[in-house]
This record gives C-alpha cells, structure tokens and sequence, in this order.
C-alpha cells in the first residue's frame, strides 16, 4: 500500500540553496540542504530538517588560516513525531518519514554495514536489524566545524571539530515505551570526534612531504578512541 501512494523504491534527494559573496576578494558562502524522502518534503513540509552552512574562503591560501567552515546538522522533526490524519486533506499518513530506513528495504541506506550518506545517521552497532530499521540513529541535531590553512609557506594543516547529539529514531522509541524498555538514545547521548592533518615538506631536492594526522572519538554513544598517522609523499617533479 505505501508503494502504491507513493512511489516504486526507496528515493532520498535534497533542495539545496545556496548564496554565494565576494568580499574584498575573498569568498562566503551561505547554504542550506532540504531533506527529501517523501513527496511532502518536495513542499518542504519537514523545513528545519537539513543542513544549514557557512563557509570563508580567503583569496591568499598562504595564510595561517586560509578558509572556515561551520555546519548544522538537524534531523529530529520528520514530518512529525507521529502518523497523524490533515483534517484538510484526504485520509492519510504523514510523519515519522525515518531517514535512511524502509520497511521494504530492511537494510536501509548502508551498503555492507556502513551508512551511505551522512555519517552522523549511523547504522546498528552490532550490524543487525531490528523492528525493521537497520539504520539506528536518524534524529541528531550537530555543529561541525572546519578550518585549513598555511602559516608558513613549508607546512599545511586541517583541523576539524564534531558534536552531535543522538535520539536514535522515533519508532524504535516508541517501542521501547510500549515494552517498558529503557531506549538507549534517551536524553541524547553526546558524541565528540577531532581530527589534525599536517603536511610539512622537507627542506631539500629531494621533494618529499612529511604526512601525520590525528583522530579522536570520544562520548557515550561510541568507545572512546584513537588513531595516528605518520607518512611520507614524493611528489615527482
């Protein structure tokens, strides 16, 4: 039946707007993502869902800090929290769109275990599926933030900053209620994630780069945890 009200498949798209300044040379750009799973996102029925951006960019790269950028990530609304009736319209459902996931489509949007699209909704840690949604975290509210840039002609890095806010998804909530279960994704969990890459070329002839970078994740949804990279480029002349 919801095949047949909507449309054949599972089909995920996006409005995406965006405006675009010159200052001084430099560039901002402002943007903002619509999510669109269903027809009644194609009239933005679900409009503070998406992803709201600012980004700097500076005419010079040469620069201890050559470009900015911040994201907003909020997913929570979704149509609304349930499958309620428009006394305006026809009988039907609307609501609890669940991102990622379909009852059809028991995998959702993950190929071989990870999520394809945002990684912030994420699939079932332990791989499997449950009440039909292999994807178990698609309400979030998350800022990123981003900044690049040269302070001296020999080196280059990249930091980057993530904090998210986790409610799993508005099915597997409301189950948990009905079965007197405590849901994981209660209150919101937090989850923090870092990342440093550096680039530093090595004085000589010889033009090789030295690479490192670090990461860290850390927060209650996921263990905390670490990774270290240490690498050499050669760059032909």
């Amino acid at each position: 039946m919801y095949e047949q009200e909507f449309a054949l498949g599972d089909h995920v798209g996006a409005w995406d707007f965006g405006l675009d300044f010159s200052i001084a040379g430099n560039r901002l750009w402002l943007y903002k993502q619509f999510v669109i799973e269903t027809k009644k996102n194609l009239l933005f029925n679900a409009a503070q869902d998406g992803l709201y951006g600012l980004a700097y960019f500076r005419e010079n790269p040469d620069h201890w800090w050559s470009s900015l950028l911040w994201e907003f990530v909020y997913t929570k609304n979704q149509n609304g929290p349930w499958w309620a009736e428009d006394p305006d319209r026809p009988p039907g459902k609307s609501g609890q769109v669940n991102y990622y996931n379909h009852y059809l489509y028991q995998t959702g949007w993950t190929y071989h275990g990870r999520t394809i699209g945002s990684p912030l909704l994420y699939p079932r840690l332990e791989g499997g599926i449950k009440d039909q949604n292999r994807i178990a975290n698609n309400r979030i509210l998350a800022h990123h933030l981003g900044i690049e840039g040269r302070p001296i002609s020999s080196v280059y890095y990249r930091a980057l900053f993530t904090y998210s806010r986790n409610y799993g998804t508005y099915r597997e909530r409301d189950l948990a209620e009905e079965r007197g279960e405590v849901y994981f994704f209660t209150g919101g969990p937090e989850q923090v994630s870092l990342m440093l890459e550096t680039e530093y070329r090595l004085p000589g002839p010889h033009n090789l780069v030295l690479l490192t970078s670090l990461g860290l994740d850390f927060g209650s949804v996921f263990p905390n945890r670490g990774g270290m990279l240490i690498g050499l480029r050669w760059i032909p002349r």
